[in-house]
């Protein structure tokens, strides 16, 4: 029982929380929250307009602003937040549509849930290198965003953050960046070019998925894993794997109308499945000594690839792989797995 609720205390005194469980006083404009020697900022019912979240409260420094805060307030339209602030609760901005500019402190640390989701008059953000703790969505769906500079010592572009973001021209993301997690440029549809940092290791699922005017991408040496479906849906006209990708994963290029020629480094040994479907402008690909298996519809509807050599060292070939490829002819090694493959598939074989 003693430990019970010793786990009930630990969970309202989290920032999260506050308004559920600690004592609170209310002026003109927010409702103050007590934790300790701090204050977090709640309820606000001023007349907007620009607004600067205070520092303190009754001589006790203000260290966050609570979830639901600001939530659908459409009054606001200019965001201070001072130095000193470390946190940023739940859609505690979420709705505030005529928000234009925010101004976040270098002693943020911490922004949570969909803080500023659908803030749909925002357009320029800097986001501080001291932000060590995203949660989801947290600009999900701010629609007139066109340009975000992220300070260089960020090291992860996190989940979903400009997801939606269908404004968005131009990112400047620091050669500190490591991570680009999943869906966090999904559906930027603006989003023409991105220079991604030479130190990147890791591109998430759908990372650029639906970004229908990227047209150009370059990736790194550095980079070791490719999420599922991350460049699905784009503009890219060619695309270069590095060597140290050694799978192409699930649909990773799917659906891509304007995808014409593609290289695989000399290590891949799989290519996953629907991985170019419907790709229907793809007409050249190598397939490496290293590959041995492709799976099914990783090809299908690749309407104008043309010639393709199957290497001997494939011992797995999905069904309908290359299925619709009308325009194909394969050349195989005698003897092959490839060869009985292509036999049965009915593929026009090389002369």
């Amino acid at each position: 029982m003693k430990q019970f609720l010793l786990l009930l205390l630990v969970f309202a005194l989290l920032p999260i929380a506050v308004h559920a469980a600690v004592p609170s006083e209310t002026d003109a404009e927010y409702t103050y929250y007590f934790i300790d020697d701090f204050i977090y900022v709640g309820k606000y019912t001023g007349e907007g307009g620009t607004v600067t979240i205070p520092s303190q409260y009754k001589d006790l420094p203000v260290r966050g602003v609570d979830g639901y805060a600001f939530q659908n307030c459409e009054t606001i339209t200019e965001l201070i937040i001072p130095e000193g602030i470390t946190y940023v609760g739940s859609h505690a901005f979420q709705g505030c549509k005529n928000l234009t500019a925010i101004s976040l402190p270098s002693t943020l640390t911490t922004i949570d849930d969909g803080a500023f989701q659908d803030c749909i008059s925002l357009d320029n953000l800097f986001i501080p290198a001291t932000i060590k703790t995203f949660n989801i969505n947290v600009f999900r769906g701010c629609t007139s965003l066109k340009n975000v500079t992220l300070e260089e010592g960020m090291t992860v572009l996190p989940t979903q953050i400009f997801y939606e973001c269908i404004a968005l021209e131009t990112i400047v993301l620091p050669s500190t960046i490591t991570e680009i997690q999943n869906g966090a440029l999904r559906t930027c549809v603006s989003l023409k070019n991105v220079t991604l940092p030479e130190n990147l290791l890791i591109l998430g699922e759908n990372a650029f998925r639906e970004c229908g005017s990227l047209e150009e991408i370059t990736l790194p040496d550095s980079l070791i894993e490719i999420g599922e479906a991350c460049f699905m849906q784009t503009a890219l006209k060619s695309l270069v794997l590095p060597e140290s990708i050694t799978s192409v994963p699930f649909q990773l290029c799917m659906s891509i109308n304007h995808l014409e020629n593609v290289t695989l480094g000399s290590a891949v040994t799989a290519i996953a499945d629907n991985a170019f479907q419907g790709c229907g402008y793809l007409k050249t690909i190598n397939l490496p000594d290293t590959l041995e298996s492709i799976g099914q519809w990783a090809f299908n509807m690749c309407f104008r690839l043309e010639n393709i050599t199957l290497p001997a060292s494939l011992t797995e070939i999905g069904m309908d792989a290359f299925g619709a490829c009308r325009s194909l002819t394969v050349s195989v090694t005698p003897g092959s797995y490839a060869e009985s493959y292509a036999a049965q598939a009915g593929l026009t074989l090389a002369e």
